[in-house]
């Protein structure tokens, strides 16, 4: 998995317009969308990849799922902050075929919501009437890295 982040997304983490602690933050299943250096700098919010979710099936739905944050924390050994979860994610009873994952912070609009990263699993990810599950518990959501 490749994760990547967008921009704005970036400039709204710095400026205080995202709080990853305390602001509801999302995670949603996409199909077919590519992240490339164009969008990166182009797609700002919800409303520009929305049309790339996979349809609901199961427990998941519309948008997505809640992540349960923590605060951000610092790696010396990696030399990057780390934006994390504290339990992972699971959908339930889902039929789903995706190929990757959008975080972003949810406003309730969808023309205000920002992204911040996109997750690329490298390839198709499957369940048919089962779990579908997304390990955040081992590994940062987002990793912002000091050079």
């Amino acid at each position: 998995m490749t994760t990547n982040l967008y921009g704005l997304g970036l400039k709204a983490i710095v400026t205080g317009d995202v709080d990853w602690e305390n602001d509801t933050i999302k995670v949603a299943l996409t199909n077919n969308y590519l992240f490339t250096e164009a969008n990166k700098d182009s797609h700002d919010f919800w409303n520009d990849v929305e049309g790339y979710e996979v349809a609901a099936s199961g427990t998941y739905s519309a948008g997505g799922a809640t992540l349960t944050t923590s605060a951000p924390t610092y790696s010396t050994s990696l030399n990057a902050v780390l934006l994390s979860a504290t339990a992972n994610v699971v959908w339930t009873g889902a039929t789903i075929t995706a190929t990757g994952a959008i975080i972003y912070k949810d406003t309730g609009v969808d023309t205000t919501s920002p992204l911040i990263a996109h997750i690329n699993f490298g390839g198709s990810k499957a369940a048919t009437d089962g779990s579908f599950t997304l390990d955040f518990t081992t590994n940062p959501v987002v990793k912002i890295t000091a050079t």
